[in-house]
């Protein structure tokens, strides 16, 4: 996981003496205004800059260096995990919340694409300031949302087996005649693993899962 540098703006932060800039990514208009107003009205806020497309990010990221970034993991059809890691080189400093479904994220995953912690998108806003408080001063709350296993994402069993298929392009049925399930519970599988890994559809999934080597 990246580490502040003398050179970080937030590195002798302290109690906020500076007012920072920060970035809001997410895909969503009413989370991204709530983010943007809830952040924004901080008072170690400079200024909170939204955006719901990556690129427009990426642009906002070079011209501003914003020392604080939250990133939902669906953003970019699934692809937020890259963006945060985009958003690191072009801001080493920065510390990077990644927003997901789950709230949590492996350590290995974290290291790779240098986020410091991962939040739940319907985390109460109490948290969202908390956690983002506390990286800035430095700190690694106990609700940092970083799991220890070199697996994260928290699938059971049958869930893993049920991604493998989606991955392998089968449809519902197909895995149920597979599995010798129900077709209904193909779907609430299916339904859990898009939760659980933060995304919106089966391709998503299926990317993220060989992208993290979740799947054979």
């Amino acid at each position: 996981m990246s580490q502040p540098t003398t050179s970080s703006p937030v590195a002798d932060l302290g109690e906020f003496r500076r007012r920072i800039p920060v970035l809001v990514l997410e895909q969503h208009e009413l989370t991204l205004l709530g983010l943007r107003a809830l952040l924004g009205s901080r008072q170690w806020v400079s200024r909170c800059f939204a955006a719901s497309d990556p690129q427009v990010a990426l642009a906002i990221a070079r011209r501003h260096q914003p020392a604080l970034i939250l990133v939902n993991q669906a953003c970019g059809s699934g692809a937020g995990m890259r963006l945060a890691a985009s958003l690191r080189r072009i801001v080493p400093f920065a510390r990077i919340v990644l927003l997901s479904a789950s709230g949590r994220l492996d350590r290995r995953a974290a290291e790779e694409y240098g986020i410091d912690a991962a939040l739940l998108t319907t985390a109460p806003a109490a948290s969202v300031v908390e956690l983002c408080t506390s990286l800035l001063d430095g700190k690694l709350p106990s609700n940092h949302g970083l799991g220890c296993s070199d697996i994260g994402y928290a699938l059971s069993p049958r869930e893993t087996e049920v991604l493998e298929k989606l991955s392998q392009g089968f449809t519902n049925p197909e895995i149920a005649g597979m599995l010798h399930l129900a077709h209904d519970t193909v779907k609430q599988h299916t339904s859990a693993v898009y939760r659980k890994l933060g995304v919106r559809n089966r391709t998503q999934a299926a990317s993220l899962a060989r992208e993290h080597g979740l799947v054979a």
